[in-house]
């Protein structure tokens, strides 16, 4: 039942859903701040448990009400949360549509395009061509992840619980980046965030082998090293940034031309290449969701 949620989720993401700011998650940057003014709280955020202090409220709540909506009605509230919960935890921003705006942008050289490739890429992105174009295109390889795949990964493997908890922590890790008061939560999340990454990072760069040039996928990941992680902000984030990559089948290391209407279509084919390790990896989650079934 848990996989037919997903394709209604992906479906109502795709067709039906074109407003998102109901998925900007405010609120729980409200609650960190009110976390952090309880009487415990500012010594819980020092502590070596505090990413387990921020999540135990609404991941407590969640049970709560996910164990009263099995017990009603035959358990039917049960899917309608864990279709609510599903939606909410994807994003926050759908990745196709900010893609083609900054196509768009882009194209008609306006200045809103660096504005979508820093929100594609989570950070600011440069602005010169074609580098921004180059970052976009791994930004999207990267974030299909976060966004997407591992999202739906541990929906399949705990419910609805495990879709809220890697969206919180990937939300925790985001909102205490920039802040050094809250040095100690960031690396706590970060350090949660890559165990729950690990698999769906590989699960994904799998996929990109099977859609993309596997030989290319097979000796970028062969590479991958201890040397190559310090390149990047995190193991899933640069394995997922040179497995995509590789899957292209385009060299960054030759020189590109500045003009963009020159430049392959890198971004279309970075986008094309998320969407088809999709269906791949929904068939992946399919298999894993009749395994758990049966045992």
């Amino acid at each position: 039942m848990l996989f037919l949620i997903i394709l209604a989720v992906l479906f109502a993401e795709r067709y039906l859903l074109e407003k998102e700011d109901f998925r900007q998650h405010l609120w729980f940057k409200d609650y960190c701040r009110w976390f952090r003014q309880l009487p415990f709280g500012e010594w819980l955020s020092e502590s070596k448990a505090s990413i387990l202090g921020i999540l135990l409220l609404p991941l407590g709540l969640l049970l709560i009400v996910h164990s009263w909506s099995v017990s009603v009605l035959g358990g039917a509230p049960e899917w309608v949360l864990a279709f609510a919960v599903l939606i909410f935890s994807l994003g926050p921003r759908d990745l196709e549509h900010q893609v083609s705006a900054f196509l768009y942008a882009r194209d008609h050289d306006s200045p809103e395009a660096h504005a979508i490739a820093s929100e594609i890429i989570g950070r600011p992105a440069m602005e010169s061509e074609p580098e921004q174009t180059i970052e976009v295109s791994q930004g999207i390889v990267e974030q299909a992840n976060n966004r997407l795949i591992a999202v739906l990964f541990w929906f399949v493997i705990l419910g609805p619980f495990g879709a809220v908890m890697y969206r919180l922590t990937s939300l925790t890790e985001q909102f205490s980046r920039d802040d050094e008061s809250r040095k100690n939560v960031n690396q706590q999340a970060f350090r949660l965030l890559h165990i729950l990454n690990w698999i769906p990072a590989r699960m994904l760069s799998a996929s990109y082998a099977l859609v993309g040039n596997f030989d290319n996928v097979l000796l970028a990941w062969r590479h991958w090293s201890e040397d190559e992680k310090k390149n990047y902000e995190s193991d899933a984030s640069g394995l997922l940034i040179m497995t995509g990559t590789a899957a292209l089948g385009y060299s960054f290391d030759k020189e590109l031309p500045e003009d963009i209407h020159k430049l392959p279509p890198l971004v279309e084919d970075s986008l094309g290449l998320v969407l088809r390790s999709l269906v791949i990896c929904l068939i992946l989650l399919g298999f894993l969701q009749v395994a758990i079934w049966l045992t």
